[in-house]
């Protein structure tokens, strides 16, 4: 029966983790992007819901889970109130805006509710292996015809350079690439605790795919973290080598095989947007535009009313920009104003000192180095913060949320091994 059960659980764990990196949001069968979060957020939280039905018997509240759903309930409540107050014309999308930190308890609280039995996250590290290598394999479909139809299912309508940037099955670059760099950090330090070479070359690729989305934000945030973990590094000599002969090899194949680069769609494309960057700066182009405008827009209400922003006032923004808030600061300082960014920000902090704990605690390398990548990760949400809140936006608060969620069952399996472990001394010491 108890070998049923972690079948079972590991089951679980590994559908909600499918689920919510390819559950498909039909880009391109339908007329906008929001309705395509639309679809994503309603098969993930259907999937959710069963899932949290099969498990009711499971859910239990602790002293540790109880605060992080009062902390969630508090910030509901603040967006609520705050939307209420402030927002003028109160739609239905507002509601779900001030509603979503339920949302992401349900999802943080997921792998609590599966694992009624110890988790073993070196089992699951391995299914989240061949996710990511199948999502690497997705990225060419893009130079192939056939294939490419399959992508249609995950991208909005692109064409040209933004057609070939690698994004799996996330639709947008960045958002691939900061999913990328919690593998990278990982990679890293399984790396640097088991000193295995299939570790580090598993870690250079992943920077190599970084830098194959083509996201300005994505590239600079990878190259950052390429060079404050190179300061960590035990044997810093091949941090140093591997990408200068990666870059050489790449160069003498392409003179060998008479590589014409004008012949290349993506190249040119690529030529393409770098020129139109030299000649007209940021302002020619257009995604740099809209962080430009939405910022400013952000800020005007920000001075307005610098605490408690104007609520979720979805109706507004979309007029003002045509589109939702995507900057992690505009979303919140424009919204929810700077007690809204603080809460977010204590938050993250919290998550970050408990993963610190279990990387310090735990002695199973794969939870070690899981526990120090999301560290990594983590951090790395206040630089992409610039271009996208990748909390709040499309997969960005499943995969979070949920990642978040095993540190903290990690968090909370260590600190009862450990109360286990000084009872038991004392128990020890009574009967001497």
């Amino acid at each position: 029966m108890n070998s049923l059960r972690i079948n079972l659980n590991r089951f679980q764990n590994n559908t909600l983790i499918t689920v919510f990196l390819f559950s498909p949001p039909f880009f391109n069968a339908i007329s906008n992007t929001y309705q395509g979060q639309s679809i994503l957020y309603a098969i993930n939280l259907l999937i959710i819901g069963v899932i949290y039905v099969f498990n009711l018997s499971n859910i239990k509240f602790n002293r540790e889970t109880v605060g992080v759903l009062i902390y969630f309930l508090v910030v509901a409540s603040y967006y609520s109130l705050d939307t209420v107050i402030f927002t003028e014309h109160v739609s239905v999308r507002d509601f779900f805006d001030a509603t979503r930190p339920l949302i992401y308890f349900v999802i943080f609280l997921m792998p609590i509710v599966v694992n009624s039995q110890k988790f073993d996250f070196k089992r699951y590290f391995n299914f989240l292996l061949i996710l990511f290598f199948i999502q690497l394999v997705i990225n060419f479909f893009v130079f192939n015809d056939l294939l490419s139809f399959f992508l249609r299912v995950y991208r909005p309508q692109q064409s040209g350079y933004n057609w070939y940037r690698f994004s799996g099955t996330f639709g947008f670059s960045y958002m691939y690439c900061h999913y990328l760099i919690l593998f990278m950090a990982m990679f890293f330090y399984l790396h640097y605790y088991t000193g295995k070479k299939l570790y580090y070359v598993f870690y250079f690729l992943t920077f190599v795919v970084c830098l194959a989305s083509g996201s300005r934000i994505g590239i600079a945030v990878a190259c950052l973290v390429y060079g404050l973990l190179f300061l960590t590094a035990k044997n810093k000599l091949s941090f140093l080598l591997v990408p200068v002969v990666f870059v050489g090899t790449m160069f003498l194949m392409t003179i060998y095989y008479g590589f014409d680069y004008t012949d290349s769609a993506f190249l040119q494309s690529v030529i393409d947007k770098v020129l139109v960057l030299v000649e007209n700066g940021f302002s020619g182009d257009p995604s740099a535009r809209h962080r430009t405008s939405e910022l400013m827009v952000a800020m005007e209400i920000f001075y307005e009313n610098p605490w408690f922003g104007s609520g979720s006032n979805k109706m507004y923004f979309s007029e003002r920009l045509g589109l939702h808030l995507e900057s992690l600061y505009a979303y919140y300082l424009g919204k929810w104003g700077l007690i809204g960014l603080s809460v977010h920000f204590v938050f993250i902090a919290y998550l970050i000192v408990i993963a610190n704990r279990v990387a310090r605690k735990s002695e199973e390398i794969f939870e070690k180095s899981f526990a120090r990548g999301y560290q990594i990760w983590v951090l790395t949400i206040i630089p992409f913060g610039l271009s996208i809140s990748v909390t709040d936006s499309y997969r960005g608060p499943f995969l979070f949320y949920l990642m978040s969620g095993y540190i903290f069952l990690l968090y909370l399996q260590l600190s009862n091994t450990n109360k286990s472990s000084i009872s038991d001394k004392e128990d020890s010491i009574m009967l001497n």
